[in-house]
């Protein structure tokens, strides 16, 4: 593996932008944001001034001032809005907007599929319902249309760009608006935002992964070897660690993987010095070899360091004080401890087991004052 060409790679690989999410919207909890119909009945409602939504003709206005139209709603008790509308030919308009007597619009609504819409047909039904009144063709997309697409004279409009319209107008609309409705309005927005960066980070990432690509599957295999190696590793320290169960000194097991974003295999021994406090040490592995960790029942989640806190003054570190077991405080987890010797990665499992079983026995000696 040319380990010059990965490290450039990786390098690369650190400056995708990827699209980390907090939380889900309420349209991906129900599963439903790929879903162009499901889409295109949202729009349905809102562009409906007359619904119960309260926003009026807000996302009409903010989509036909995209479109590059001098068409203004003058009559927004006389706006209709109608889904799958069939033209002479069979074909279906997903919403068409009679907004009498200003203008028929009409709207193709496209988030992943190709635009390879029947667009004459579309036209020439809205021209024929039309009677003289001007026609806005509209072409509401998530992705930029691929060049050489024949659109006709529908005009490209994109979805971050509408949302971003939206929110710049919304704010004189707030006072009489639904606010149910409005909540569902700012979950749809960031639905729509969600899968345009999702989208993106993945084309990215997939460019990436064409240009390495033998040097990231070499990456991942010589990882995935490293950490069956590591698995068994921690197999056999535990198997020597056996030998100190009890009823009162249990065994346990515990493999990160890269939960953690981190490779760490632990064994370890836990045992109850008083009740309902349990101490437990462990031989932590990783890449950089070995290390003994004290922690007891009350850290066990291993909460992120605060800075200037050695964790002694805490029950554990009070404890181990007054037992005089020399530890030092864990570099980044709250509360934990770490005991004796760094052994590298290499060293001899019979080392590693001495030394956790000379701590287990300074602990067993006698219960914390």
């Amino acid at each position: 593996m040319n380990y010059e060409s990965l490290s450039e790679a990786l390098a690369h690989f650190r400056k995708i932008a990827f699209h980390e999410k907090c939380s889900p919207t309420f349209m991906e909890i129900t599963s439903y944001p790929h879903l162009e119909n499901v889409a295109s009945n949202v729009l349905d409602f809102y562009f409906n001034p007359n619904a119960e939504h309260g926003l009026g003709t807000l996302l009409l206005e903010a989509l036909l001032s995209l479109a590059a139209t001098p068409v203004i709603i003058s009559n927004p008790l006389a706006v209709s809005v109608a889904r799958e509308i069939s033209t002479s030919l069979g074909n279906r308009i997903d919403l068409l907007i009679d907004a009498y007597p200003d203008a028929v619009i009409v709207i193709e609504n496209k988030l992943f599929h190709t635009a390879n819409n029947p667009f004459p047909d579309y036209e020439q039904y809205a021209n024929k319902i039309a009677s003289q009144r001007p026609v806005v063709l509209i072409l509401l997309t998530l992705f930029d249309i691929s060049s050489g697409t024949n659109i006709g004279n529908f005009q490209p409009v994109l979805y971050k760009s509408f949302c971003q319209e939206i929110l710049h107008r919304i704010g004189d609309r707030i006072i009489d608006a639904d606010n149910r409705y409005l909540i569902f309005l700012l979950d749809f927005i960031q639905t729509t935002q969600n899968l345009h960066e999702a989208r993106v980070m993945n084309q990215e990432f997939l460019t990436f992964l064409q240009s390495h690509e033998e040097d990231i599957v070499s990456l991942l295999q010589k990882v995935t070897s490293l950490q069956k190696e590591m698995k068994k590793k921690t197999a056999a320290l535990a198997e020597l660690m056996r030998e100190k169960e009890s009823d009162t000194v249990n065994l346990w097991f515990y493999g990160s993987g890269l939960k953690e974003k981190r490779l760490r295999e632990v064994a370890g021994y836990w045992t109850s010095v008083l009740p309902d406090y349990v101490i437990s040490i462990a031989a932590d592995l990783s890449v950089d070899g070995w290390d003994i960790r004290i922690k007891d029942n009350k850290t066990s989640k291993g909460v992120p360091k605060t800075p200037g806190h050695d964790g002694f003054d805490t029950q554990l570190g009070r404890w181990l004080q007054s037992k005089q077991i020399e530890v030092s405080p864990h570099p980044s987890l709250q509360g934990h401890f770490l005991y004796g010797s760094h052994f590298p990665y290499d060293s001899d499992l019979v080392s590693v087991d001495t030394e956790i079983k000379r701590l287990l026995a300074l602990i067993l000696q006698e219960s914390p004052q």
